[in-house]
């Protein structure tokens, strides 16, 4: 269950410093009225950061694709490590959906199964509690006697608009501080659904987002300390263009690629 990583990672493509993204919290103590049926669980494919667009090309290809292949390296580090930050949690958090809840006394609803990784297997308790409005408050706890672990928080946050908006903070588990560690933000605004990723430890603010605009897709790494450090990495997934910007290419100016993916001048926004 162990995983280490920094988002500052994301940045430097190859220097990571490593954070920890296990997790614990609490709920507040506010009390509801018990609800006739379970809060809906958020949809695990939400809350997960798809950049299957990217495919490496081939040596032959690379002459003519240099643009590309840079945003594939980037996006391949940064998918490398979304999935080791985010795959454990949410792969834990979608097994819910196969297990019937229980209420409980203060009106919530408990989840209680066991999730396997490998080797390994943990149980997991989700409790989830209906707020006020559409909010609904989450805690995911995990136990694992190889581990020392014994109802541990891992995340919690809220959820609203059935699951379709939410926060998620991850804290450490094997830290008997149980710091925060780092955040998942999702929703949607006037710029289409987004996904973030924050880290809250080792580079405080520093983030990952992921957004999605009918066809038009973007990540973008921010680093919080130092603007200038920044880039992104756009692409419309039914056409195949593209481009990116990062402080360490092209002299820090914007690079394409066409249907094909082959390198193009970039076309002055009107």
């Amino acid at each position: 269950m162990r995983t280490q990583t920094s988002i500052r990672a994301i940045a430097a493509i190859a220097a990571l410093t490593v954070a920890t993204l296990s997790l614990n919290g609490c709920f507040n103590d506010t009390t509801t009225s018990p609800q006739a049926e379970a809060p809906p669980l958020p949809a695990p494919e939400r809350i997960t950061f798809d950049f299957d667009f990217f495919q490496e090309p081939s040596p032959v290809e690379r002459a003519s694709k240099h643009n590309f292949f840079n945003a594939y390296v980037r996006v391949a580090v940064v998918g490398a490590v979304t999935k080791l930050l985010v795959t454990p949690p949410i792969a834990a958090l979608a097994l819910a959906f196969d297990t019937v809840p229980s209420l409980q006394d203060d009106g919530s609803y408990v989840w209680v199964y066991t999730y396997v990784d490998g080797v390994e297997e943990a149980q997991i308790r989700l409790r989830g509690r209906h707020l006020s409005g559409d909010r609904v408050e989450w805690e995911l706890r995990v136990s694992n006697t190889e581990e020392d672990l014994v109802n541990v928080v891992w995340f919690e946050g809220e959820t609203w608009k059935d699951g379709d908006h939410g926060f998620f903070r991850f804290h450490d588990v094997y830290d008997a501080a149980s710091p925060v560690n780092g955040r998942i933000d999702w929703g949607a605004d006037a710029d289409g659904e987004f996904l973030r990723l924050t880290d809250l430890n080792e580079n405080p603010d520093d983030s990952l987002e992921l957004r999605v605009h009918g066809a038009n897709h973007s990540v973008v790494f921010t680093d919080a300390s130092d603007e200038a450090l920044s880039w992104f990495v756009r692409w419309n997934d039914a056409t195949g263009e593209g481009s990116l910007r990062a402080p360490d290419y092209n002299d820090g100016l914007e690079a394409c690629w066409d249907h094909r993916q082959n390198d193009v001048e970039c076309v002055p926004a009107s």
